[in-house]
Parts: structure tokens; sequence; C-alpha cells
């Protein structure tokens, strides 16, 4: 598995917390939530969606990942027009 670099957060820049610039309405697109909708549910990447995977060449199990749905939940990633705050100036 290819090691995984630390990354700063895309919505405070690492810092822990986020201004907000007032007055500022609720995002529209994501409800508040500062994710994105269309990352909630995801084809599972280890099954591939069928659900199961193979265990050897004659037996096969159901997906660890997704417990057998071949669908995940999204990683959560950030709205694109709030950009994870949630809200938006008026």
């Amino acid at each position: 598995m290819p090691s995984r670099e630390h990354t700063r957060c895309s919505v405070c820049s690492g810092a822990g917390k986020n201004n907000i610039a007032s007055p500022a309405v609720i995002c529209a697109y994501c409800g508040g939530k500062g994710t994105s909708h269309l990352n909630s549910d995801l084809t599972c990447g280890v099954c591939k969606g069928k659900g199961v995977v193979s265990v050897s060449s004659k037996n096969i199990q159901m997906c660890p990942s997704c417990s057998g749905k071949g669908r995940e939940r999204g990683a959560g990633l950030p709205c694109s027009v709030c950009k994870g705050t949630g809200v938006i100036p008026e």
C-alpha cells in the first residue's frame, strides 16, 4: 500500500478554525453540512460494486469493506460551493 503524506485541511488550511465573514447564509448546495452530497454513496473500491471478493481461485466471500452492498459511504469531501464551511457570504 502506498504511503500517505499528511495533507492540510482544505477548509481551514491546518489552522483548526475558520473565520466566517458576516453576513453569511447557510449554503443551499450542502444544506449547511459543509460536505458534498455527491460523495454520499460511492461504488466500493475493494469489490468494484460486486459485493464479494475472491479469497482464492475457488472461494469468494462477502466484501469486508462494504459488507456486501457494493457501495460505501463517501469520503465526505468538502462542498465545492462553500469550501466546507457550510455558509456562504450573502
